[in-house]
């Protein structure tokens, strides 16, 4: 029996301690300042679960809330008691109903921090204890969140547990675990849990996934050919064969089309234009022609002159 009211008062500790550090001052604000107010919907309702994630979660999220909203101070309670309801659910809400605002409900006022603490002994403490010794002794490594995430849910778990593990025991069901390549290589370093802590074991794992990522990356890199030219590229070209000389292949080149002969008015072709060589001997040839008249034309005057 001293055990459950010990791990009850424990769990009342915490929920209070996170309801103090948010809304037990009101939030100073310069002036001219603008606050941008969170959407309600991002928030969440709670819906009665019996896990003490869920509503650790959803509390969280409500004060922080509430603080931005400037509901801190013992003068804005009743703000945050009827604020509640708005982000209930399911038979979270009826419970609300019944003993907070109905009209014959047995406790006349009611602060938020009584409201919080009825929906833990309501709907968690009953489960918590039990659920969460199950939970930490089921947990499993999942490689999307790796080991820190592992690391995360594990203690989570113990936190919600009514005797807490020791290190020892919390050290040795994480290494059993993790994956058994990174246990191994964590012995090799030269860690156990007989003189390291859980951080360095934690550390050590973390490190070794890191490596692992790194070098399956550099593994699976692409071919140097992959960023060459496109019109010049290695034939085939390989990370693990020894560099050979490169063998390129070119592209092939568009001919171009032979142009349309020109048409007149009358859609009649035009003589196509003479090459140089053509236009060379057309001039030549015209240079011999006038250069042999002239020739014949001053012997002519020659002759004329002379009879």
């Amino acid at each position: 029996m001293e055990v459950v009211e010990h791990h009850h008062n424990h769990m009342h500790k915490h929920f209070l301690q996170l309801i103090r550090e948010h809304v037990s001052v009101r939030l100073s604000i310069p002036e001219g300042t603008k606050l941008r107010w969170a959407e309600h919907s991002s928030i969440g309702k709670y819906k009665g679960s019996s896990k003490f994630g869920d509503l650790e979660k959803w509390l969280t999220d409500l004060v922080i809330l509430f603080e931005v909203m400037m509901y801190g101070g013992e003068d804005r309670d009743k703000e945050k008691v009827l604020s509640t309801l708005e982000f209930l659910d399911g038979e979270a809400r009826k419970w609300y109903h019944r003993h907070v605002v109905n009209v014959h409900h047995a406790h006349l006022r009611w602060i938020f921090e009584e409201v919080i603490m009825g929906l833990y002994d309501q709907f968690v403490q009953s489960l918590t204890m039990q659920d969460a010794c199950k939970e930490f002794l089921s947990a499993l490594y999942n490689s999307a969140t790796g080991i820190q995430g592992y690391y995360d849910i594990l203690m989570d778990h113990a936190q919600n547990m009514v005797i807490y593990p020791d290190d020892y025991q919390i050290m040795e069901h994480f290494l059993n675990g993790i994956p058994d390549d990174i246990r191994k290589k964590v012995f090799d370093c030269g860690l156990s849990p007989e003189v390291n802590t859980i951080d360095d074991l934690v550390a050590c794992a973390k490190a070794i996934k890191i490596t692992k990522k790194t070098m399956a990356h550099y593994c699976k890199r692409t071919p140097m050919a992959a960023y060459l030219s496109p019109r010049a590229a290695p034939c085939c070209t390989t990370m693990a064969t020894k560099p050979k000389k490169a063998m390129y292949t070119c592209c092939p080149r568009f001919e171009s089309r032979l142009r349309e002969p020109r048409r007149d008015d009358n859609n009649r072709r035009r003589a196509p234009r003479p090459t140089v060589e053509k236009a060379l001997i057309r001039t030549v040839g015209v240079g011999e022609e006038h250069a042999s008249a002239t020739n014949h034309t001053n012997t002519h005057n020659n002759q004329h002159k002379t009879i």
